[in-house]
């Protein structure tokens, strides 16, 4: 099956870099024969790789995955549209890199699945929010308690699941 590749650029600790994402059927990124992701410094470098391994790349103007915006919000109310942004894009990152890595990033959601759906709609996606209507979700302690601990853990997952 021939897949279509695209840059995914994040920025951790003051940095920035790209893994080379893919949907079959689900997200993924690309790994190691060890099922760690694989981690390139540029578009460039992603260029390189994808034309010595015959892959067809999709360059568009990647979306930014700030995990250190992520992680300062983790310590606030997580209110708006921003944070909810911030968080539900983490989310689905970690979920990626874990699935492609054969990790599990969510392991009870059946608990997380009404927090996660709070956070898509608390982003306020356009193809969701009717025109002039903006949600802003009220989070119990139990629930900031659960994304915390979740995206903490993603963000560990993350770190142990990228090559250097």
């Amino acid at each position: 099956m021939n897949h279509i590749y695209y840059p995914c650029w994040y920025r951790l600790a003051g940095k920035d870099a790209y893994l080379l994402w893919y949907d079959s059927p689900k997200n993924h990124v690309v790994t190691s024969a060890f099922k760690k992701a694989l981690r390139f410094k540029t578009i460039a470098e992603i260029e390189s790789y994808t034309h010595q391994h015959e892959l067809s790349l999709q360059v568009n103007e990647p979306l930014l995955f700030d995990l250190d915006a992520m992680t300062a919000e983790l310590t606030g109310a997580i209110t708006t549209p921003t944070a909810c942004q911030d968080m539900l894009n983490a989310w689905n990152l970690f979920d990626d890199v874990a699935r492609s890595c054969n990790q599990r990033f969510d392991r009870n959601q059946r608990l997380s699945n009404r927090i996660y759906l709070k956070l898509v709609w608390g982003s306020n996606l356009s193809a969701l929010t009717p025109p002039n209507k903006e949600y802003l979700p009220f989070w119990t302690k139990g629930q900031l308690k659960i994304i915390r601990k979740t995206l903490r853990k993603g963000l560990r997952l993350f770190k142990e699941s990228v090559l250097a």
